[in-house]
């Protein structure tokens, strides 16, 4: 698989072992729209990764992931039919991180919220920082995630 290309995350091999850092600490590792398409489409390749048994995923500085950039969230906020076509693709990240046939550890070093909470708690073992916090404000604005 080529790592190469994506550059919002960062990635490293210990033998059978691939280690995924999401990479904007300066944004908390909030999912913008390069990230959230690098992720989706890098967890869709990850099954077909025959030298990888395990996937280990963590976050860069000080948090997992804020969730969904501040950013992208006001310009759905100023037009929320704009978010009705990205529901397919959240919904196929979702089956596909459940989908993987490698173990799938996940490093909550931080914050986990939103779109990173999801992510933290799919993974197949989660270990969390004493310090983390896991939330999901999504179900303030009445999603379940």
């Amino acid at each position: 698989m080529d790592l190469s290309k994506y550059q919002a995350m960062q990635f490293r091999r210990d033998g059978r072992i691939l280690h995924v850092t999401l990479n904007r600490p300066e944004g908390l590792n909030a999912f913008t729209g390069e990230l959230h398409d690098e992720f989706q489409e890098f967890i869709a390749r990850v099954p077909q990764d025959e030298a990888s048994d395990v996937l280990v995923i963590t976050g860069a500085g000080k948090a997992f992931s804020a969730g969904g950039d501040i950013g992208d969230m006001q310009e759905l906020i100023k037009d929320p039919a704009s978010f009705h076509p990205k529901i397919p693709h959240i919904k196929r990240l979702v089956t596909d991180l459940l989908d993987i046939p490698q173990v799938v550890i996940t490093k909550v070093n931080g914050a986990a919220m939103g779109l990173g909470a999801t992510i933290a708690l799919l993974g197949d073992i989660c270990f969390a920082a004493n310090h983390a916090k896991i939330a999901d404000p999504h179900v303030k604005v009445g999603f379940v995630a």
